[in-house]
């Protein structure tokens, strides 16, 4: 049990590194493009495809594991109001980034660029699903 705890921890963090740092990245190249009111070129576009999608997978990896380590350490998810709080922002980063994924593999198709404003809304959604899971993990679990 205590190597599963390890694994499921270092995937967890390995996961939280990974969706933080994309997203940021994220969040930084879509930002300078509409700064500069220029469409991002087709190799950018392709990456930043790259980049959701391994952001997404991190967040289901972070739920996975998160949950694993809940019920493996405590043998429940009934943790209390601030794990549900937590969990409730945790839902809607999964939320913004799922859509964000299905909007942006929907353009590609189309050949069209996402819609910014919808995209602006994902990131907001997920802004506040990132405030309330930290703000719920640093009251809750600060002790």
């Amino acid at each position: 049990m205590g190597i599963s705890i390890v694994l499921l921890k270092f995937i967890h963090y390995f996961s939280i590194f990974l969706a933080g740092g994309l997203g940021v990245g994220g969040a930084i190249v879509q930002a300078s493009h509409l700064k500069a009111k220029e469409a991002p070129s087709r190799p950018t576009l392709t990456a930043i495809k790259v980049l959701a999608l391994i952001s997404l997978i991190a967040i289901a990896l972070l739920w996975l594991s998160g949950l694993s380590l809940a019920y493996l350490r405590y043998g429940t998810i009934l943790l209390g109001t601030f794990f549900f709080i937590k969990l409730f922002g945790a839902g809607l980063i999964l939320i913004g980034a799922t859509l964000s994924n299905l909007i942006i593999i929907r353009s590609g198709k189309l050949g069209t660029k996402p819609n910014p404003v919808i995209m602006k809304r994902m990131v907001y959604l997920s802004r506040i699903g990132l405030i309330l899971a930290i703000g719920a993990v640093a009251i809750g679990f600060g002790g």
